[in-house]
């Protein structure tokens, strides 16, 4: 049972230190994401706000690949974008999913501090940055420092989730903020994708209950994605993502309602529910989700 309902997505991930604000931003000021990606429609433009709070909102990913490894996961590249594919995305469409996709995997390895495929997922991290003219938001140093020693988690997840929030509001200003919406969707399938794989060879109910919670932030992704009607790529991908969360819809998610305890926080006494919720989930239930996400995936990364 969990209160907290988590998702997986870039923020958190690779977003681990804003570049200087200098000129490089104000040289990046004057690029826009175009090419196979239309601007957004009025729709999304009348609600860029609420896009951005939905974003800025995702619960940190990191929290998933640390409770993989907690459950008893060991680790494996298999179930990992392979970083020799980075050179086949030469669209912005598939640069942002993809950024979104090997920032979760440099999150995962970088909790089972394999340093070698952490560097080797940098870099993968640095050239799509590059590519769609982000990477200003990205300190590779401090990102690098990180991935050898995989300690500080607390700091990390502070500090990517402000830079993230950073990145989020400056791409609102650009009138870009589709580039996030995709970062943000891939991270979450690509994190996903890995979890189920644990899952499927690792018996965990805390797994895969937490895989079960992610029909809700499902919810919140097909929100986002319904803000972009006018973009035909984007809305290739929320048919596919409808397809999901059909199946998201047949796990059911129960509230427990317990009582309301003082607890002595600082020497203020605070009322504290202890309302928990408790996922239904069966193993035909995780297997439908498994095939679909991973169906989804071979889009994202082929």
């Amino acid at each position: 049972m969990y209160k907290k309902l988590l998702t997986v997505s870039i923020a958190g991930l690779v977003m681990l230190g804003c570049g200087k604000e200098n000129s490089a931003e104000d040289d990046f000021a004057e690029v826009k994401f175009v090419s196979d990606t239309t601007a957004m429609d009025k729709d999304a433009m009348l609600n860029i706000d609420q896009v951005v709070d939905l974003l800025n909102s995702v619960p940190p990913p990191l929290e998933l690949a640390v409770l993989i490894k907690n459950v008893g996961g060991e680790y494996s590249s298999g179930p990992l974008n392979s970083t020799a594919n980075k050179t086949k995305y030469t669209t912005n469409f598939k640069r942002a999913l993809n950024l979104g996709v090997y920032g979760a995997d440099l999150g995962y390895v970088n909790i089972y501090s394999q340093t070698q495929d952490a560097f080797n997922y940098l870099g993968a991290v640095r050239d799509l940055a590059e590519n769609l003219s982000v990477g200003q938001f990205f300190d590779f140093e401090t990102i690098k420092k990180l991935a050898s020693s995989g300690n500080n988690l607390d700091e990390l997840l502070t500090l990517s989730t402000q830079n993230f929030a950073k990145m989020n509001n400056y791409l609102k200003e650009q009138k870009r903020v589709n580039l996030s919406v995709l970062m943000m969707t891939g991270g979450w399938v690509e994190g996903l994708h890995v979890a189920c794989y644990v899952a499927k060879n690792h018996n965990s109910d805390k797994l895969n209950e937490r895989i079960g919670e992610q029909k809700v932030t499902l919810e919140q992704i097909m929100l986002l994605l319904d803000l972009f009607k006018n973009d035909p790529n984007i809305l290739e991908l929320k048919k596919d993502m409808a397809e999901l969360d059909a199946i998201f819809q047949k796990v059911e998610i129960k509230e427990v309602p317990g009582e309301t305890v003082t607890e002595i926080i600082n020497g203020i006494p605070f009322e504290v529910s202890q309302t928990t919720t408790e996922v239904m989930m069966t193993p035909e239930l995780l297997n439908e989700i498994q095939t679909k996400t991973d169906e989804i995936r071979t889009k994202f990364i082929n």
